[in-house]
């Protein structure tokens, strides 16, 4: 009985040590692929939206790009992560037709945007790839210029708006991953009583700097 029971012990105290190295190496893994830049674009009326807004009458999205970078990151030997980023994004619309004279309008809209928000994941490690499904939320600054052919016509306007989103990211390198994901948020502009956050997906790369 003696035997049965230090063969226990030492088997569970195998299993626990395995369990602990398997623990540290998940974490290694996570801290690794851990970006500290973001790098994301999209395109196509598709994928790029004004809200429920004039503007999304008049405009079609061509184009829009992002790039996040981490401030500060919370990492445990739990599979959490959660980040505090900043993003400086830029987008641009170009005009579809004239409400009145269904004429096409040779004009542009371009948003800029500068935020601050936290993103919190939950990270799992499957062949030494980082997976990691994540939610987040950022308060914005956005700057708005409009302008046609006659350049008297151009508008200039500042909001700010909150947006969220979901996202999922794959890390197969260590300094290199992928991900895609999806915003929508609230950013009104009173005197063109529009809301010029819309759906928005976007795709992109993820970078780790030392």
């Amino acid at each position: 009985m003696k035997k049965i029971i230090s063969l226990l012990i030492v088997l569970s105290a195998f299993s626990s040590a395995h369990s602990s190295q398997k623990i540290d190496e998940d974490y290694l893994i996570i801290k690794s692929r851990s970006s500290k830049l973001r790098l994301g674009v999209t395109g196509s009326n598709y994928l790029l939206q004004f809200g429920n807004s004039m503007e999304k009458k008049n405009y079609r999205g061509v184009m829009g790009a992002f790039i996040d970078w981490n401030i500060l990151k919370w990492k445990s030997l739990h599979p959490p992560l959660t980040e505090m980023y900043s993003r400086l994004s830029y987008r641009h619309f170009i005009s579809e037709k004239d409400l009145f004279s269904n004429i096409i309008q040779d004009t542009m809209l371009a948003t800029s945007t500068l935020a601050l928000g936290i993103r919190y994941g939950y990270c799992m490690n499957l062949n030494s790839t980082l997976i990691r499904p994540y939610i987040q939320c950022h308060g914005e600054i956005m700057y708005l210029y409009e302008n046609g052919k006659d350049d008297k016509k151009s508008s200039h306007y500042f909001s700010g708006g909150v947006v969220g989103g979901l996202g999922f990211e794959i890390a197969p390198f260590q300094n290199f991953g992928l991900f895609t994901e999806y915003n929508h948020g609230y950013a009104p502009i009173e005197s063109m009583n529009s809301n010029l956050e819309g759906h928005q997906i976007w795709f992109g790369v993820s970078l780790r700097t030392k």
